[in-house]
Parts: structure tokens; C-alpha cells; sequence
């Protein structure tokens, strides 16, 4: 889901859950992130999308990573639990 748009920097917080871990592992997040990447960038033209993400949450940084999220600030730590921000910029 796309949230948090901020009109002044053309920007919004991308986020994704899968809860079933039966499907897990099987393409479905990268399939339904690159949809919606696609659509924010192509259609809606957004300059920026961004995700927060736990620091320890490796998968979830390997698939941003993969649909050409880099990190943009090192880990915030934000009551006791460090978050790592990674964010991918419209090149069209």
C-alpha cells in the first residue's frame, strides 16, 4: 500500500504485509510492490517512495533492495527499536 503522501515533496511511504507465511517466499510481495512502484512512478508520477523497515528484518531489505530500494539514512532508533529507511527516486 502507498501512505503518508506528502504533497510538497511529491512523495509517499510504501509498505507491504504478507501474514500468511504459507506464502512467503513465492514472489508475491515483489510482484505486488513492482505493481505498485510501477503505478506511483508511471501514472501517478511520484520523485520519491520510501519504506521504513526493522533493522533486523533482512527479507524484507533484500526485497526492496531487489525492486531497486537503496538505504537512505543509516538505522533510527525510535523507543528502543532501530529502523532502517530505504528509498527509490522516479529516473523518468
Amino acid at each position: 500500500n502507498l501512505f503518508g503522501y506528502n504533497e510538497e515533496l511529491n512523495e509517499a511511504e510504501l509498505g507491504v504485509t504478507i501474514g500468511d507465511k504459507a506464502y512467503w517466499r513465492k514472489g508475491i510481495a515483489y510482484t505486488g510492490c513492482k505493481a505498485v512502484i510501477d503505478y506511483a512512478f508511471n501514472t501517478l508520477k511520484y520523485n520519491r517512495l520510501y519504506i521504513e523497515t526493522g533493522a533486523t528484518n533482512i527479507p524484507a531489505q533484500r526485497l526492496f533492495q531487489k525492486l531497486g530500494f537503496v538505504h537512505s539514512k543509516d538505522s533510527i532508533e525510535e523507543n528502543g527499536f532501530k529502523w532502517v529507511i530505504m528509498d527509490a527516486t522516479n529516473t523518468q
